[in-house]
């Protein structure tokens, strides 16, 4: 096996879209700003543009038009993101399992998948209180429920982080993986 030297320089130009996937409160957002600032990359978060654009939040969207039109505006949010200059795309957590969307992310980008244990999901979406916590259904059934429904999808990124890895590991393990790739280059 062939040894390659990370580089971490400033100057380099990224050709193609990272997406970066993952279950709700695994560090996506977090993630892409680190990976965003190591190399002057752009990063836009797709729950971000998706309040921007309906002028509203995640929850009224999911209280009035619920999944379905929650999901059919994401999915619009993608392509919109997708025609942009190559940026580092933090998505919405279940954007991949739904439509083609995680084929049009490997098609046109890399994906990378933060792949966190239980216990940290359960206390990340705790704090955050995301839209995916229901009333009177444990929390940790209903993210055990959601890895299940969610796992085909995301065992399906070009990369695959695991949360027993350092962040600068995980950083230098996209920067390789995009390298070799071409994906960011000079």
């Amino acid at each position: 096996m062939v040894s390659r030297k990370v580089v971490f320089d400033m100057s380099l130009i990224l050709h193609r879209h990272l997406f970066i996937i993952g279950m709700p409160g695994a560090g996506k957002t977090y993630f892409s700003n680190k990976l965003a600032e190591t190399y002057s990359f752009n990063h836009r978060d797709q729950d971000v543009e998706i309040e921007l654009y309906a002028k509203r939040s995640i929850q009224s969207i999911w209280d009035t038009q619920g999944e379905a039109g929650f999901r059919t505006l994401e999915r619009f949010l993608l392509l919109k993101l997708m025609l942009d200059t190559p940026s580092i795309i933090s998505t919405g957590g279940g954007c991949p399992a739904f439509f083609d969307n995680l084929g049009l992310m490997n098609r046109f980008g890399v994906t990378v998948f933060l792949d966190r244990p239980l216990e940290w999901l359960v206390e990340k979406n705790l704090e955050m209180n995301k839209p995916v916590i229901k009333s009177g259904i444990p929390l940790d059934q209903q993210i055990i429920s959601l890895q299940h429904s969610r796992e085909y999808y995301y065992k399906q990124a070009n990369v695959h982080l695991k949360s027993d890895d350092h962040e600068h590991n995980w950083i230098r393990t996209v920067t390789q993986y995009c390298q070799i790739h071409n994906i960011i280059g000079g």
